[in-house]
């Protein structure tokens, strides 16, 4: 098991990092709902990053938000990672835009030259970008299912 804190390995049976004083108990009472205060407040020392859900997140419903709505980052909102979330979401809506246009326009006017200036530009970034959400979902899933995808937290009150 590593730490949540310092990112140091200790035993599954120890209550306490060796490295850090990090008790396994701040981890059952971990808020992931506090992130977002914490960030606002400028305090970002207090958010570690675990692979132990809290209990205000629920381990299925992030399961199901990665594998269903994954590629728009749902599960990536569900857990309070606003900008990985905003960039999947906007570089698949990209992607999306880019190959229905494309379908269309190559559908009606294949003579048309379409790979050319702007569009071949648009069309770039949004198959470079595409291709970079759709690796990222499925090493996502891979983490879910293998219990080690990580989630942002803020430690509970030592006891």
């Amino acid at each position: 098991m590593r730490c949540p804190n310092c990112g140091a390995k200790f035993p599954k049976n120890a209550n306490v990092c060796i490295h850090c004083g990090t008790q396994i108990s701040q981890l059952r009472t971990a808020s992931n709902k506090a992130v977002t205060k914490a960030k606002k407040e400028y305090q970002p020392e207090l958010v570690v990053y675990s692979s132990i859900f809290p209990t205000d997140l629920s381990y299925k419903k992030t399961l199901l938000l990665c594998i269903f709505l994954g590629l728009f980052g749902a599960h990536r909102y569900y857990t309070k990672q606003y900008i990985s979330a905003i960039l999947m979401s906007v570089f698949w809506t990209l992607t999306l835009i880019y190959s229905t246009i494309l379908g269309l326009v190559w559908g009606k006017y294949i003579s048309l030259n379409v790979d050319s200036g702007l569009f071949s530009v648009f069309g770039t970034i949004a198959s470079i970008g595409g291709v970079v959400v759709l690796i990222r979902w499925i090493y996502d899933i891979i983490l879910l299912a293998s219990k080690r995808y990580r989630v942002p937290v803020v430690l509970g009150q030592k006891e």
